[in-house]
């Protein structure tokens, strides 16, 4: 029996390890009262709610220690302070032309949103409801995104009737997620909204690279912007839902959004998988 691709090995050890991380940083966070509940955790239950965050990360962090310590191996460090040195030098080499343009493109709209929450304004991006627009929006495209992926998944995989069937559904479910950027951006604004923020995505996706490889990378890019997302939410938000609120989830969201693009990190998984599969 062949054994199974290492990437989707390690794509199972990653979500599950992002569970672990998401079941854990949750309670970790309201406990310091980081993150805002909405009702307070009693006095004497704080040290058991970080207590029981803490163990789910380091059950996620259990879970990828593997693969990291093989990615070490495979390029010589043999000692934790080697490690280190190479995981901050892979990090910091990793931009590329591509990655830059992508972070310049979400880096744009963490400025403007910066700048808002300051008091000024980038004239061309438009006002607070329109860049509070945008955020929202940002939020359609991450829950669009897995319906999108594997309905564009069949159109391009498929022949005769079933990429038909295939086409009209991705049309149906492009179709209701532009009415509801209709809705959250005014009208046309929130379709141009809609497209400048999910089609970077989707060609991510529609490559010419058909490989498990590829969907690897697309699940890993939606986990990692839905994470991010949610606890930035969570954390700068503190469930309001004004405008002015909304702009400064989108100065934090959008600017380490940009960090993420630049470092290329939805690849890592892959990087991993790769190092796992060379030592096996």
């Amino acid at each position: 029996m062949p054994s199974p691709d290492p990437s989707v090995a390690f794509l199972l050890r990653l979500l599950g390890a992002c569970v672990c991380w998401l079941l854990g940083a949750f309670p970790i966070l309201a406990g310091l009262g980081v993150l805002e509940t909405d009702k307070p955790i009693e006095p004497l239950a704080i040290p058991f709610a970080i207590l029981f965050g803490l163990v789910f990360v380091a059950l996620g962090a259990a879970l990828v220690f593997h693969p990291l310590r093989a990615l070490a191996r495979s390029r010589g460090a043999k000692t934790w302070k080697q490690a280190l040195k190479l995981g901050a030098g892979l990090l910091t080499t990793r931009g590329t032309a591509r990655s830059v343009s992508a972070a310049a493109g979400v880096g744009i709209l963490g400025i403007a949103c910066i700048a808002n929450t300051a008091g000024a304004a980038i004239p061309f991006l438009g006002n607070r409801d329109t860049l509070a627009s945008a955020v929202n929006i940002e939020f359609i495209t991450i829950h669009a995104f897995p319906f999108l992926v594997v309905a564009v998944g069949f159109l391009l995989n498929t022949r005769g009737l079933a990429r038909i069937v295939s086409g009209l559904v991705t049309l149906m479910i492009s179709i209701a997620y532009a009415v509801l950027a209709w809705a959250y951006g005014g009208g046309l604004s929130g379709i141009g909204w809609l497209v400048y923020l999910l089609v970077p995505n989707l060609l991510v996706f529609a490559r010419a690279d058909k490989s498990i490889e590829s969907v690897t990378l697309a699940i890993s890019r939606w986990a990692l912007k839905f994470a991010l997302f949610m606890i930035v939410a969570g954390i700068v938000g503190g469930g309001g839902k004004t405008a002015a609120v909304t702009v400064a989830v989108g100065a934090d969201y959008f600017t380490l959004l940009a960090l993420v693009e630049l470092l290329r990190l939805p690849e890592v998984p892959l990087d991993l998988a790769r190092a796992v599969a060379r030592e096996s």
